[in-house]
């Protein structure tokens, strides 16, 4: 519709249905647009009561920025108190190594590297050191065994016969330094008299002399026939077995 004035034409626009309708729709999506950023949802029971419930609240693109960020933050300084820890650890076990390395290996040397490889070269030349140190007591075994064998000086036997059969005499002469193990086993004579059938011992007599040095075996041994007895073979295996 238009509107005449007396000095001229003037235009003006009148609302017509068509614009009221789409104002109104704007007004309904704004509406509807406002109550889903507030979240705002309306639903209705079975009695037709209209409830209002809240949705809860959507974090924001910077909310979740913020939360990387500041997991970035907290792993980077895990990290830092986790390497701090180890370099102590290590100059821990440097320090360490460090201390048990002789002066003459270390001197000069300054870098990581170069007292980690001296200590590889103190290793190399203990383990040598050890291995001398084996063969110096193998030595000194063998030394110390032949010793004790020498200290017995003397040991003879001699085989004579007797009206009830043989009469074993076995003298042993020891060392002053010898001691109770160094004086002649018996049981090996025994042992040896035992394996012949023929032979029984009856008596056995062991005398000390007066400087405890010296000792008489005496055993008497019973034979059927003295006769069957060849007494200087005899009296050679019983040498053999008690030196």
């Amino acid at each position: 519709m238009f509107h005449l004035q007396s000095d001229g034409l003037s235009v003006e626009a009148i609302p017509s249905f068509y614009d009221w309708q789409q104002d109104k729709v704007l007004e309904d999506l704004l509406a509807d647009d406002c109550a889903h950023f507030e979240g705002i949802n309306e639903c209705k029971n079975e009695g037709g009561v209209v409830k209002k419930r809240r949705r809860p609240a959507m974090k924001s693109m910077w909310d979740n920025d913020g939360d990387k960020d500041t997991n970035h933050e907290t792993r980077r300084s895990i990290h830092r108190n986790l390497e701090r820890q180890r370099r102590q650890e290590m100059a821990g076990l440097y320090a360490s190594l460090r201390s048990l390395l002789p002066l003459e290996f270390i001197k000069g040397k300054r870098s990581v590297s170069d007292q980690l490889h001296q200590a590889a070269n103190y290793i190399r030349f203990m383990q040598k050191k050890i291995e001398e140190m084996k063969i110096r007591r193998d030595k000194l075994k063998t030394l110390s065994a032949n010793g004790r064998n020498k200290s017995v000086m003397n040991n003879t036997v001699k085989v004579i016969l007797c009206k009830f059969g043989l009469e074993i005499l076995i003298m042993s002469t020891c060392s002053q330094n010898s001691t109770e193990e160094h004086f002649l086993p018996l049981s090996k004579v025994y042992a040896y008299l035992l394996q012949k059938p023929e032979l029984t011992v009856i008596n056995c007599v062991s005398t000390r002399a007066g400087d405890e040095c010296s000792s008489l075996h005496k055993i008497q041994v019973e034979v059927d026939d003295p006769t069957s007895v060849d007494l200087t073979a005899l009296q050679t295996r019983l040498a053999d077995v008690i030196n």
